[in-house]
């Protein structure tokens, strides 16, 4: 055989690899919605926002909720 087939063949041999591999790979699991701040956890992200602290006000958002930066973000800004 000449040089050509061999590329051919491990170009073959490395896409099947490839899409076998892909095959069991398994998706991501979903993330949970972001939930609802209680009175407390509420009480504390607005006593960061209002000493000057946003990022931190917006960092513990997050952390409490699970929404995504964009969405603390906004959610800090509109309390």
């Amino acid at each position: 055989m000449n040089f050509a087939v061999w590329i051919c063949l491990a170009v073959l041999l490395l896409l099947a690899a490839w899409g076998l591999a892909r095959r069991g790979a398994t998706p991501a699991a979903p993330e949970a919605p972001p939930r609802e701040l209680t009175a407390d956890e509420r009480a504390r992200v607005l006593g960061l926002r209002n000493a000057g602290d946003k990022i931190q006000a917006i960092k513990l958002h997050r952390e409490l909720t699970g929404a995504g930066l964009a969405a603390s973000k906004h959610a800090v800004e509109s309390l």
